[in-house]
């Protein structure tokens, strides 16, 4: 994994390329929670990508298909065959508003065990989210982490002790400040000091 000087911005073409381990030219990218889709439409204009967006709020896209998707039903038999043609599935802010991200990583996998799963998340292990405890800006569970719709605490020891490593392999990337000296901070402690952490997700081969 390559530490680059990444922000956080509309499009995320730049940190999915970076850290995926190989070319994305001319892949089929299914990406859940797209919203307006800016990742997606880099990707189709830069690499070639066949592009699709699944969304719980599907916003019309003039370049690529939006269709209406609940991550939280578990039920991907109305998209199988979208799944089995996918070479990466994008969730970018996205796993830590669904009740179970666990369950939904393992049944893609059980759909397509050759996919490559990508995610970008807050990284409730920063001492941001300590900051914003202290300041009473973490509601209670009830209500979600964070922000009111946040339902799960996602951190890189959620994700090893959450999916089963001689099943899965998981590489972690963190979003840094293109700010020099708070990424050279970062990059000291990344752990405690990244607001965003990301993981390139695959079967073990």
């Amino acid at each position: 994994m390559k530490n680059q000087y990444q922000e956080i911005s509309p499009s995320r073409a730049a940190i999915v390329i970076e850290n995926l381990g190989t070319s994305i030219d001319g892949k089929s990218v299914i990406e859940f929670g797209a919203a307006s889709g800016e990742t997606l439409r880099d990707l189709q204009a830069q690499h070639a990508c066949k592009v699709e967006s699944f969304d719980l709020f599907p916003v019309k896209l003039d370049f690529c298909n939006s269709s209406y998707f609940n991550l939280d039903e578990l039920d991907f038999s109305s998209i199988r065959k979208n799944l089995v043609a996918c070479d990466v599935v994008l969730f970018l802010d996205v796993l830590e508003h669904v009740k179970e991200p666990k369950k939904i990583i393992e049944a893609l996998f059980e759909i397509n065990p050759d996919i490559t799963i990508v995610m970008i998340s807050p990284n409730f292990a920063s001492i941001r989210m300590l900051s914003a405890w202290v300041n009473g800006y973490l509601p209670e569970e009830k209500s979600g982490f964070y922000d009111g719709t946040h339902l799960k605490w996602l951190s890189k020891k959620w994700f090893e002790k959450s999916l089963d490593t001689e099943i899965y392999s998981m590489h972690f990337l963190n979003v840094f400040s293109k700010r020099r000296h708070i990424n050279a901070l970062q990059c000291i402690f990344p752990n405690r000091l990244c607001s965003q952490f990301g993981a390139v997700i695959n079967t073990q081969k």
